[in-house]
């Protein structure tokens, strides 16, 4: 099942203008002409915020479809796979005094993993400014996208790591059928990590490969209920 897994992974990452007139002065009296034409100034609008693509909001929740493929714990040369449904819920918001919005999320899984299993229930925060959303200190998004962006993963570390962004077009999860999006990178050498970032629903598919003790893990999108 992982080297399925890794296979599909692996898949995925093979001005305004304005016119205007100066009056110039004149020592001669000269009767006055037509007064110039002012053309008008192209309006440029403003870049959305993230959250206009990415839809936090207190009561957002998502559920996805989930396999992870671990150490067998009676077999050093086997693995054995977990399934069962990760959520993550938006349980709380607060704007902080920098402008920026703080929301924080629940993760569950469901039945619990065993202690093999390195992930497990936990609470994070994204904080939010206009173009970027931050996870602790990663920065796990940024708005625009564009095929091909690159940005530092960790701002204000010194790891060199960086996040890589990929268009996909259309992706086909079990919640449907979703447009124009992203495949988000980050490749830590040797570890691989993608998200799939589709605009207006969120991150919507997880692939997280290992190297050394094995754990591969993959989710899928299966619901999604928008918050208030």
């Amino acid at each position: 099942m992982r080297t399925i897994y890794f296979a599909v992974v692996m898949s995925l990452l093979l001005s305004a203008c304005t016119a205007s007139a100066d009056a110039v002065p004149t020592a001669t009296t000269v009767p006055p002409t037509a007064a110039p034409t002012i053309l008008p100034t192209e309006t440029v609008p403003p870049v959305q915020s993230v959250l206009g693509f990415f839809p936090l909001a207190e009561g957002a929740r998502w559920e996805y479809a989930a396999e992870i493929e671990y150490q067998d714990p009676d077999d050093t040369q086997a693995t054995a796979i977990w399934t069962g449904v990760v959520a993550v819920e938006v349980v709380g918001q607060e704007m902080i005094p920098d402008g920026k919005m703080v929301f924080t999320l629940e993760e569950t899984l469901s039945p619990d993993p065993p202690d093999e299993v390195w992930r497990g229930a936990r609470s994070f925060q994204y904080t939010v400014s206009e173009n970027e959303i931050i996870d602790g200190a990663q920065s796990v998004l940024q708005w625009p996208l564009e095929d091909g962006q690159t940005w530092k993963t960790w701002p204000d570390s010194d790891f060199v790591y960086q996040t890589e962004a990929s268009y996909k077009g259309d992706v086909e999860t079990p919640y449907g059928a979703l447009e124009d999006c992203y495949a988000i990178s980050i490749l830590t050498g040797p570890d691989i990590k993608i998200e799939m970032f589709c605009p207006g629903v969120g991150f919507v598919q997880h692939f997280y490969h290992h190297f050394g003790t094995p754990q591969d893990e993959f989710f899928d999108l299966i619901a999604f209920e928008p918050g208030e």
